[in-house]
This record gives structure tokens, sequence and C-alpha cells, in this order.
């Protein structure tokens, strides 16, 4: 009898030791957790957009927006009609290019998606500025190194990326589609 429960004892203690070690290693110590993941994307479109007058586009679309001012400017169509050889970028206008309308867009977190890799990003939702909708089909890809930063108790983690894509039918000029990045916050569990 007394065999018996020694052997019964022993075993019950190594399944335990079996089942603790299983699960130290199912979650090493350095392990991270996402915190928020986010796009930026400030390209020109060229080509009529529907939902918004103009042949050129100053696209704004910055999903991290903790701490600015206002917000709201970061996420924007604003659209231009520009004859044949002028033209406007995100710094400058032509004297011959004449400002249709600026559109704030509501921000929606169902829009876009980091990759778990942060090498690609998709902003594929349908954009919303009061009544209008802007159908999105943008893809970035990571161009570079990441850089990653201390902010606030939590590691950033940013790539520098290329974008192409439409947003409303006009299209990602090529010229501006290297404006665009993809980040991360996560801390250390």
């Amino acid at each position: 009898m007394k065999t018996t429960t020694r052997t019964l004892l022993v075993t019950a203690a190594s399944v335990g030791l079996v089942a603790t070690g299983a699960s130290a290693q199912a979650a090493p110590a350095d392990a991270t957790r996402v915190l928020a993941e986010h796009v930026t994307v400030r390209v020109m479109l060229d080509g009529a957009m529907s939902g918004a007058r103009g042949n050129q586009h100053r696209f704004t679309y910055q999903t991290d927006t903790e701490g600015m001012p206002w917000p709201a400017s970061a996420m924007k169509i604003t659209s231009f009609f520009c004859p044949t050889g002028a033209t406007v970028t995100q710094t400058w206008q032509s004297s011959r290019c004449t400002h249709r309308s600026t559109r704030y867009l509501r921000p929606r977190s169902a829009d876009y998606r980091v990759s778990s890799t942060m090498r690609s990003a998709v902003v594929d939702g349908t954009l919303v500025s009061g009544s209008r909708l802007f159908a999105a089909d943008l893809t970035l890809f990571a161009d570079g190194a990441q850089r990653t930063s201390n902010h606030g108790g939590a590691v950033r983690r940013e790539v520098d990326a290329n974008v192409s894509g439409t947003v409303g039918g006009a299209r990602v000029r090529w010229s501006t589609r290297g404006e665009a990045w993809i980040h991360r916050y996560e801390t250390v569990r």
C-alpha cells in the first residue's frame, strides 16, 4: 500500500513539473504586447475622384492623432482643379490651380490594417466625410529598416513605406508614393 501511494505522489509531482515547464516556455520573458498600430499616408492623388470636385487631391491619412491640437486635420482630402501643366504638391500650389474643397474624414479603425510583421499595411475601407463616401484601396509596403524609440514607457517601432492604389478612383501620384509610414506601439510584458 505504501509503494502505491509513493508512486502516485511522485507521478503527480512529475506531471506538475512538466506542466509548469511547458507554460514557462510558451510565454518567454521578453514577449511584447501590441498597444496600437498606425499608418500615416501623405500623398497626392491624380484624376477624377467620385465625391470630390477637382483633378488633383492632397490626401492626408494619419491614424495616430494623440497629442495633436486639431486631430481633424490628420485625415482629409483637399481637392484642386488644375489646367494641363499646372500642379499641386503637399506644400505648394500653382497659381493656375483652383481650390475646390476640403473634406475631413471620420476616423474609423476598421478602415486600415497593419500586418503582424509591419512589412505591409492596407487602407481599404470606405472613408466617410459627412454624407460623402470615398472607396479606398491603398497598399503600403515597408521600404527600409525599422526604427525603434522609447515613447512614454512603450516601444515605438516605425518603418518608411511606399504606397500605391486609389482613393475614390483617383490614383496615387508616383512621385509622392514614398510619403507613408507604418508604426506600432508595444510594451514588454
